[in-house]
């Protein structure tokens, strides 16, 4: 699917969707899972295990991701608070209706361009399966 026809059909899928709805997204990265759910307005919210992570943010003209991932500890330690902690800095991620999905991430106020390694949850269950070899 091209760029253009996936945006829209993101945009198609959350204005049916109705007022509260979400459209989740499960992705696997080397550290765990991390779920991701897009609402009709364009808020993203995300949550991941470790350090009690938490992402928010929005959607993009072009269905990108972008925003803020917050924990409650770190490698570094931000000079200014976000959502109460002093463990944040900004994410982006590709259209996730687009594969390959590709995450980064930086801290504090940096532009994000660290490599955070999503994988595609289906993605990564089918490569399992076939890693599996015969049955």
């Amino acid at each position: 699917m091209n760029k253009p026809a996936a945006v829209a059909a993101l945009v198609a899928a959350l204005t049916l969707a109705g007022p509260a709805a979400a459209e989740d997204y499960n992705f696997r990265t080397h550290q765990g899972p991390v779920t991701i759910q897009v609402h009709r307005s364009g808020r993203v919210e995300g949550y991941y295990p470790w350090n009690n992570g938490k992402m928010v943010g929005r959607v993009e003209r072009n269905g990108d991701l972008s925003g803020l991932w917050l924990q409650s500890k770190s490698e570094r330690t931000c000079r200014e608070q976000r959502e109460g902690s002093f463990y944040w800095g900004r994410f982006y991620i590709t259209n996730p209706n687009i594969r390959p999905v590709r995450a980064f991430y930086a801290y504090c106020g940096e532009r994000p361009t660290l490599d955070w390694g999503f994988r595609n949850e289906r993605d990564h269950e089918r490569d399992r399966d076939r890693d599996r070899g015969p049955r």
